[in-house]
């Protein structure tokens, strides 16, 4: 049997949709959605390629682990104008600031980076979260 894949960024949203929609419990409720027959595209994918002994050990908090782990790459490429936008943004926010950091401008750049990575609009919210949680 083939060794198992990190998610891919779709993969990582379609489980995180998943639990938000089925709150507390909801990796019972995928494993019972799986054994039934209930689930359709990536969750269906995932139960085929990584199956129950994965979801049970996986954790809502891998995704922001794995974008950030320097042994997992990020499996898209960024969008080098975002990419290079985003850094400009960054380094004209610390340039201009003086000592005090001007947190709009850095949340403008960071928003910048996340759409340059392809990842959703709401990231950053998610891996705080998710950080919140453990």
């Amino acid at each position: 049997m083939p060794p198992i894949l990190p998610l891919n960024n779709e993969e990582h949203v379609a489980v995180q949709a998943y639990a938000l929609e089925h709150g507390r419990n909801w990796k019972a409720a995928l494993r019972d959605d799986w054994m039934n027959a209930r689930t359709t595209g990536i969750l269906q994918a995932l139960r085929n390629s990584h199956g129950p002994s994965w979801l049970a050990s996986y954790s809502l908090a891998d995704w922001p682990r794995s974008l950030f782990s320097a042994e997992i790459a990020l499996d898209q490429t960024p969008d080098p104008r975002l990419a290079a936008l985003a850094c400009r943004k960054m380094i004209a926010a610390y340039i201009e600031s003086d000592g005090s950091v001007k947190w709009e401008e850095l949340d403008d750049a960071c928003a910048l980076a996340v759409q340059a990575f392809g990842l959703p609009a709401n990231f950053i919210a998610i891996a705080r979260q998710v950080g919140a949680d453990e």
